[in-house]
């Protein structure tokens, strides 16, 4: 084509992305009129009413816009556009345990654990990692490994068959003691009947805490303590391998032996000791020559005392030793340490053109 005339013109062109495929319904307008129209299938446009003098610009979403000066611009037209990636918005996906869908078609309460959040915490169980992190859950210390109890600090609690998992979710099934009380573990959509701390952590993309009775249009009578929806790292179709490596590792406080507050210390035992001898409570066990039950340091003092084998002021000097020990100190200082706990793990994920893989060692 040649050169344009000083009047208007029509004005024939292609607008592209940087591969050269065509972009259907790009809009090219007049700068500063309403003068514009948009591109065919081909990415092919006819733009009739402009002058040498005006400017296009081009725009189509997900791309940037560019402008164009008729003056310095010859027919046909190129125009090749470049992806604007920051302009789109993430759609955030959340896993029923059925379906993903959007975030903002989701029914009902539930919160989401994305993988930032599991990483704050670091442990070899996916529940503790829960811990803090999710709204609504509440951990109540009677679970433990295969239903084994465990304490909180400070805490002497006993195991609920039924709740073997020791977390609750906003509240518990009351239709019978019977049936069991943990919520419903969901696994990469499968429900999951073994042992929780059997999943290795490092391989969990996201948690999904489904907390009220929206779930159990989902799954049924069995989300009545609500449904925790695991979903694991997978591979994709003809993706090169991805290796992530993880180590973390914790330095923890020694145990807090004097929290306990129903621990009796050295110098109230003897006070209860000293009130039961002088009322004559130990005299059979101290006469027993047959079983020789064992007898406390103090009620030995006091004995010797009684069959002058001590001076008085002896063993007054002898009992108040006795009140300022306690063994707690002991174990503070000779049995427990500062805990350090190592984790590491490796996972690999990948696939050709119709396979997958994912894989996840953890030490």
């Amino acid at each position: 084509m040649g050169a344009y005339s000083q009047g208007t013109t029509a004005i024939q062109g292609r607008v592209t992305d940087e591969q050269g495929q065509g972009l259907i319904g790009a809009l090219i307008r007049v700068k500063g009129s309403f003068n514009g129209t948009s591109t065919g299938k081909e990415g092919e446009f006819s733009l009739r009413g402009a002058s040498l003098s005006d400017t296009l610009i081009v725009s189509y979403l997900g791309f940037h816009s560019k402008e164009l000066a008729l003056n310095s611009t010859k027919q046909p037209l190129t125009v090749v556009l470049a992806a604007n990636t920051t302009s789109l918005h993430e759609v955030q996906i959340v896993s029923t345990g059925y379906q993903d869908i959007p975030k903002e078609r989701v029914t009902g309460s539930f919160v989401q654990v994305d993988q930032e959040l599991l990483n704050r915490r670091v442990s070899t169980d996916i529940l503790s990692k829960l811990d803090g992190v999710a709204g609504g859950v509440y951990f109540n210390g009677t679970g433990g490994m295969l239903g084994q109890a465990y304490t909180l600090p400070n805490t002497l609690v006993s195991v609920n068959p039924a709740n073997k998992l020791g977390i609750n979710i906003r509240g518990q099934s009351t239709l019978s003691n019977l049936v069991s009380k943990d919520p419903l573990i969901v696994v990469d959509n499968f429900p999951y009947d073994g042992d929780i701390n059997n999943l290795n952590p490092e391989t969990v993309a996201s948690v999904t805490v489904l907390k009220d009775a929206a779930a159990a249009s989902i799954w049924g009578a069995r989300a009545g303590n609500g449904v925790i929806v695991i979903t694991t790292k997978k591979g994709k179709l003809q993706q090169k391998m991805q290796i992530d490596v993880t180590a973390n590792s914790t330095i923890g406080n020694k145990p807090d032996v004097f929290a306990d507050k129903n621990f009796l210390d050295a110098a109230g035992y003897i006070s209860v000791e000293d009130s039961l001898y002088h009322k004559g409570y130990l005299t059979t066990d101290i006469n027993n020559d047959f079983l020789f039950p064992a007898l406390s340091p103090a009620v030995t003092v006091w004995e010797k005392l009684r069959l002058g084998e001590m001076e008085e002021a002896e063993a007054a000097k002898q009992i108040e030793a006795y009140k300022k020990q306690d063994i707690r100190h002991d174990i503070k200082k000779y049995v427990y340490q500062p805990s350090h706990d190592q984790q590491y793990a490796l996972t690999a994920r990948g696939g050709a053109e119709q396979l997958s893989y994912a894989l996840g060692p953890g030490l």
